[in-house]
């Protein structure tokens, strides 16, 4: 039996303990024993925290710029199409309720946890692709289109935004069980490298209306293209080796995250 399938029946194990309400008190055990008792669900709940947490972390990649800013000639960012806020955190968070850590993580679309045998961490992957309409949307205080319009929807056909963690560079959570402090003692202790493209294709453009100043002109189609390729790695701002809980909680969150677009 592996470590980490040591590691896991263990967690379950202290989570069971927790959920029958069993209580431990000074008659009945004595204080070594009672602190080694707690250590484990003392563990396994920074591992929560740090997870969640980590999980918010990474929901922020979409306030960076390169991911923020809207793509030309629309109203729509990949962030948007990616919404990792719901898609990643919030479905996290309702996954845990109740269960075991590792089954939540498995349980959510995108995440694929990784055996770094190590029990004392937990390890794991991140891929989300979405693909959706892109409504072409302009408004320069020149020219002006988008919308419904007397020549029909401006639209550029479909977007496709991937956001992928690369195998080589998983995120790896961390209790390190030296610290006392709460907020040092779950760290990222590695440096998750994410790839982000974007990709439209359309040499088809559908007529539509638009006006430039004052004057309404009509738009007879056209080609509309983009490929975008950036590297993404998370980093800790402080240019140490460990992200804690205190960076991921007190950072300006786009700041962990350093965007590389190729040449």
């Amino acid at each position: 039996m592996s470590t980490r399938t040591n590691s896991r029946i263990a967690r379950r194990i202290v989570a069971s303990v927790a959920a029958g309400g069993l209580l431990l008190t000074g008659t009945s055990v004595t204080p070594a024993a009672a602190g080694a008792a707690a250590a484990p669900a003392s563990a396994a709940s920074d591992l929560r925290i740090g997870v969640i947490a980590l999980a918010g972390a990474i929901s922020a990649i979409g306030q960076t710029p390169a991911m923020a800013t809207p793509l030309p000639f629309t109203t729509t960012s990949a962030a948007e199409v990616l919404s990792l806020d719901a898609s990643l955190a919030r479905s996290l968070v309702g996954a845990l309720a109740g269960t075991d850590l590792e089954d939540a993580l498995g349980d959510v679309a995108g995440i694929d946890l990784v055996d770094d045998g190590d029990s004392s961490t937990i390890a794991f992957t991140y891929a989300r692709e979405v693909t959706t309409p892109l409504e072409l949307v302009n408004d320069d205080g020149d020219l002006r289109f988008g919308g419904a319009t007397a020549g029909g929807r401006a639209t550029a056909g479909d977007v496709t935004v991937s956001l992928t963690t690369r195998k080589s560079a998983p995120f790896v959570v961390k209790v390190l069980e030296e610290q006392t402090d709460p907020l040092l003692r779950v760290a990222l202790v590695s440096k998750p490298e994410l790839d982000l493209s974007v990709d439209i294709e359309t040499d088809d453009l559908a007529d539509f209306s638009a006006r430039q100043g004052f004057t309404a002109i009509d738009v007879t189609g056209g080609v509309y293209k983009i490929h975008r390729d950036q590297t993404i790695v998370m980093r800790d701002p402080d240019g140490r080796d460990l992200l804690t809980l205190e960076d991921l909680r007190y950072s300006t969150l786009p700041d962990l995250f350093r965007i590389q677009t190729p040449d």
